[in-house]
């Protein structure tokens, strides 16, 4: 029997936290970079009774391959709908991931995703329907240390629920953070304010009925966040910041030498003192020296990792890092060579399964590599020494994810030779 979905999504949704530790991003290897076909993309802007909106404002994002593209603002017709004429998919296969957001200013706005993804065929809203509900203004305010001044700082909307019923998980969703190039960015003078100088800022169109995930980013300054525990936007934002925690240090690699151009990211834990809503990334680059600084992190627990972009040194994630403004946080990174851990995964009648997406981590909060499988069923995987875990976050349409979850599990030594042939089965699914 495989495993229940909402078990799978659970670890999912863990591990697409923790993966982002070492991969920043990183875009599986087969991954074809965006085409653009000829055609259109058609989007439909309805209300919550299914009728056409006319006069909406639309934005579509379209993913690339490496970011999403913005386009628009269109304006909707009588008929509720908007033309884009330039139609990007994400490989030559007619994949593609999109965003919509839409709005009637000052009265409504709303979300809607439109995919169709690579592993598993799947597709999501397909006509590209987006419901647009109810919006209001929100006020609030920011609080900052006497010697700094409120109109520095910049409030980012990092998520954005819009609810759409009465299940927990009836709401549509706009990521803003940094897993999603592109969106988190795009609309900035929609999604981002400042402050003016008594600290009061103020969101249009958010929704009467839905959630909000703030943080603040300003020099010198720790990010601040917030979110309405309900579905309703009260009570009003404030967002008290405090100085940062500079985090700094160097990196070395395995022979001791200086290591340049490595990214080093800090990602926020969950727990006190500060509780986050949102486990935010803050990065630095390594200099011809090795150092690196980070800024903008506040009193909180964080992981530190790196990310090398010709992925010939590894270092085993750091968690329960902490500091204060006055002290921060002086770390030097040790890295390592790298182990491979290759293998291929197979049904079972030992035909190689295409499209697996699995990944090797330490645990369920610290991640280290990812991976798809080829045409032939492989997978590669760049490990550190110490435990290492396997685990399926994605699989192809008609194969039941695992019980249990982890599939593999090896003690990697340092220096050590390359993990190979590793086999993994995978059962079909026996829905008809």
């Amino acid at each position: 029997m495989g495993q229940s979905k909402g078990s799978s999504l659970f670890l999912a949704s863990s591990l697409m936290l923790t993966l982002n530790l070492i991969s920043f991003e990183r875009h599986v290897a087969n991954v074809i970079w965006g085409c653009d076909q000829a055609g259109h993309v058609e989007v439909e802007c309805v209300d919550e009774s299914g009728d056409p909106v006319e006069v909406a404002e639309v934005f579509l994002f379209q993913f690339d391959g490496d970011r999403y593209q913005l386009f628009g603002p269109f304006i909707s017709n009588m008929e509720g709908k908007i033309e884009c004429e330039q139609e990007l998919f994400s490989d030559d296969k007619g994949h593609y991931d999109r965003w919509i957001y839409a709005r009637i200013k000052g009265e409504s706005l709303g979300i809607a995703r439109a995919v169709r993804f690579r592993n598993s065929e799947q597709v999501i809203n397909p006509k590209h329907e987006v419901t647009l509900r109810p919006s209001r203004s929100v006020k609030g305010t920011v609080q900052v240390p006497p010697e700094f001044d409120p109109t520095k700082v910049r409030v980012h909307i990092q998520v954005l629920h819009v609810k759409s019923g009465d299940g927990m998980f009836d709401f549509d969703s706009l990521p803003r953070h940094e897993r999603f190039p592109g969106l988190d960015t795009g609309l900035s003078e929609i999604f981002d304010c400042t402050p003016d100088a008594e600290g009061v800022f103020t969101f249009d169109d958010l929704p009467v009925n839905g959630r909000v995930y703030l943080v603040t980013h300003a020099t010198g300054l720790g990010q601040s966040q917030w979110k309405n525990e309900g579905w309703h936007l009260e009570p009003d934002p404030e967002l008290r910041i405090e100085k940062e925690v500079p985090v700094t240090g160097r990196v070395l690699t395995p022979d001791g030498t200086p290591a340049s151009g490595i990214t080093v990211g800090a990602r926020l834990q969950a727990g006190q003192p500060m509780n986050p809503c949102h486990l935010s990334s803050f990065t630095g680059k390594t200099d011809s020296q090795g150092k690196f600084s980070i800024s903008e992190v506040p009193h909180q627990k964080f992981t530190i990792s790196i990310d090398a972009p010709d992925r010939k040194i590894v270092f085993h994630p750091q968690p329960d890092l902490i500091g204060d403004s006055s002290t921060g946080v002086k770390i030097e990174l040790q890295t390592e060579t790298p182990i491979r851990v290759a293998g291929r995964v197979v049904d079972q009648d030992n035909k190689p399964v295409k499209g697996a997406a699995i990944s090797a981590i330490a645990n369920p909060d610290i991640g280290f590599d990812s991976d798809q499988t080829n045409e032939a069923g492989e997978f590669n995987l760049l490990v550190p020494s110490g435990k290492v875990q396997l685990y399926f976050n994605g699989l192809p349409a008609g194969f039941e994810y695992p019980d249990p979850q982890i599939v593999k599990e090896f003690e990697v030594k340092k220096g050590q030779a390359d993990i190979e042939s590793v086999e993994i089965v995978l059962e079909r699914s026996s829905e008809k």
